[in-house]
């Protein structure tokens, strides 16, 4: 299916809509894919467990995505 057969498709079953619910969830899904003027600004905790992580890093205290994976699978076999 072309780009242009696809999106013909679309348009048509989202002119056939009924469910305004439905409706207002792709108009979020496609403003928040286009609208790159929004800016999330973090509260002081998001900031503080930000720099608390960055400092983990730093130290070395953190798990490879490997490491994880292991441990994960560890737990899930107990």
């Amino acid at each position: 299916m072309t780009t242009i057969e696809l999106r013909s498709k679309i348009i048509n079953k989202i002119n056939n809509l009924k469910d305004d619910s439905l409706l207002t969830e792709i108009y979020k899904l496609l403003d928040a894919k286009f609208d790159d003027s929004e800016v999330y600004h973090l509260s002081e905790l998001h900031k503080q467990v930000v720099e608390e992580a960055k400092d983990q890093i730093s130290r070395g205290e953190y798990l490879t995505n490997e490491q994880s994976d292991n441990e994960i699978e560890e737990w899930l076999n107990r």
